[in-house]
């Protein structure tokens, strides 16, 4: 803010055009000799969920947006952030165009699912909260999305209110943030084989234990059985394509109990998600046909 005041100074007044640069020097918090001692013998928690059945451009991106995020190292006490390890989600990236929940076009506040650039990043998001949760750290930021995705409630590790939604724009980001508090460094391993996204959380065992209940359940609303339609210039005029399919809403509470060696409980964290009832959705092209 200093050399910026200056430079504008100088640039608005009759004196000298030229200025010296205002510079503070930031030493890091850790060097190269730091990350030599760093050890990782043992698997703090870990969670899969299924891809296989995607389609290209989904599978693309869930697999593009994985080496992004694998392999992170986070500090003892630092924090893990997706959208800063994922960087831009773009094309020049090599995201593609897939399918992603999206404002609804009436502009009503609703949300719909259509074509956008990283559609399936989500997946990725959520294995790696889920590891996260599991293995007992702090949770700092994360949404569900607007309505629950079956595929990411499969157990041992996954249950009904366990996602975590990502959006990264420039004007609007969702970000999925978890503190390191285990006192030793970590690493976020993640892995797509074409059939899975595989998360480890990797460490040294704090000694801790982690209880999750079932989740708790209420709010039910019933889904609509009626198929809607929405015009999509994204795909060849003539072609239709189901993105959503009914199922009911619900309110989703989950609690989580952190217990140290000694048994005392050092964590209770209770994620309550609400989702709205999904329905029939059919994207109807009104593109230009293939080929043309």
């Amino acid at each position: 803010e200093a050399a910026a005041e200056a430079i504008a100074t100088a640039a608005s007044g009759d004196g000298p055009r030229k200025v010296a640069l205002i510079v503070k020097t930031v030493k890091p918090a850790y060097t190269d000799s730091a990350a030599k001692n760093i050890e990782l013998p043992d698997v703090l928690a870990d969670s899969s969920t299924y891809y296989g059945q995607s389609s290209d451009a989904r599978r693309q991106n869930v697999e593009q947006a994985s080496k992004l995020e694998t392999g992170w190292l986070v500090a003892p006490g630092g924090q893990f952030s997706f959208v800063e390890h994922v960087g831009k989600v773009s094309k020049d990236e090599g995201f593609v165009t897939g399918f992603g929940i999206v404002a609804s076009p009436e502009g009503d506040g609703s949300v719909t699912t259509a074509p956008v650039i990283g559609g399936g990043i989500c997946q990725v998001s959520t294995t790696v909260f889920q590891a996260a949760f599991w293995a007992g750290l702090q949770i700092d930021e994360r949404y569900e999305h607007p309505y629950w995705l079956q595929t990411y409630g499969e157990p041992p590790r996954g249950m009904k209110g366990l996602d975590a939604m990502v959006n990264v724009e420039d004007d609007w980001s969702l970000d999925l943030r978890f503190t390191n508090t285990t006192g030793n460094w970590i690493a976020v391993v993640v892995v797509a084989d074409g059939q899975n996204v595989k998360v480890e959380i990797r460490g040294t065992n704090p000694g801790w234990t982690v209880e999750v209940d079932q989740p708790i359940i209420t709010d039910i609303v019933p889904a609509d059985s009626e198929t809607y339609y929405t015009e999509s210039p994204e795909l060849p005029k003539g072609e239709e394509l189901q993105v959503e399919r009914a199922q009911e809403g619900f309110t989703a509470t989950v609690r989580r109990t952190v217990r140290d060696r000694d048994g005392t409980v050092i964590d209770e964290t209770s994620l309550t998600s609400t989702f709205a009832a999904s329905r029939n959705t059919i994207l109807r092209g009104t593109g230009p046909a293939e080929g043309n």
